[in-house]
């Protein structure tokens, strides 16, 4: 017996990862959470920026996609086949991905934390 979530998440393995055979059958992924779960404080600073292991995400009322962050902390491996391309709702863009970057490098290198100050 196991027990799983089913949930909206942003898969962050790169498309040229997928054709290398050690990584060809799983995906890295990101839990993507509602913004409206959070305190009104919490949302602000998410939606501010100020909260390292969450990335704020806008919502796309075209993809039924709420106001919601992505939950750095929340990183998991799940098989290709549990992600059918049918429940697919979007591609990030190149500055999606830009922005992606810079905070997945800030939260898993902790670089604010060398000078003592935050970047942004």
């Amino acid at each position: 017996q196991a027990e799983g979530q089913l949930a909206m998440a942003v898969i962050l393995t790169h498309d040229c990862e997928s054709e290398h055979d050690d990584s060809r059958h799983h995906r890295l992924i990101g839990l993507l959470r509602p913004l409206d779960l959070l305190s009104d404080q919490e949302k602000e600073t998410v939606i501010e920026g100020r909260h390292i292991g969450r990335l704020y995400v806008p919502s796309w009322h075209d993809a039924d996609l709420p106001e919601s962050y992505l939950d750095l902390r929340r990183i998991t491996t799940v098989r290709q086949d549990a992600l059918p391309d049918d429940h697919r709702i979007a591609s990030m863009t190149d500055f999606g991905r830009k922005v992606l970057q810079g905070a997945m490098i800030l939260y898993l290198t902790e670089r604010y934390r060398d000078d003592q100050t935050d970047p942004r």
